[in-house]
C-alpha cells in the first residue's frame, strides 16, 4: 500500500476528480516517486517517523508533479537537473547517512 493516495495525487496535480483517464499513469508515477525517494534516503519510507515519513511524502508529490509535467526527459541549454531542487532539499533532511 502507498502512503499517497490517487485522490491526494490527482488533487496536488490540480486534476479533478471526475476526470480519469490518466488515473493508471498517475499510479505508476506514485510507486515511481516513492522508489525515487527511497534511493535518494538510502532507505525505507515505511521505518520512519511520523515527521520524517511526511517530510518524504511531500518529496514523493514534488515528484509526481515534476514526472507528470514533464514526461519526457529534455536538455534546455548546458544544464539539467536529475530532481527538482525541491525534492533533493527535502530528502537531505531525512537521508541515512550511515547506510
Amino acid at each position: 500500500m502507498s502512503m499517497i493516495t490517487l485522490e491526494e495525487a490527482k488533487t496536488h496535480l490540480r486534476i479533478d476528480a471526475s476526470y480519469t483517464d490518466e488515473d493508471a499513469y498517475i499510479e505508476r508515477l506514485i510507486v515511481l516517486s516513492k522508489a525515487v525517494v527511497e534511493s535518494e534516503i538510502c532507505g525505507k519510507i515505511s521505518d520512519m517517523g511520523v515527521g520524517e515519513a511526511e517530510i518524504a511524502k511531500q518529496a514523493m508529490l514534488l515528484v509526481i508533479g515534476d514526472y507528470y509535467a514533464n514526461r519526457e526527459d529534455s536538455v534546455i541549454g548546458t544544464s539539467t537537473n536529475a530532481l527538482p531542487r525541491g525534492v533533493a532539499a527535502l530528502c537531505r533532511l531525512i537521508r541515512n547517512y550511515e547506510g
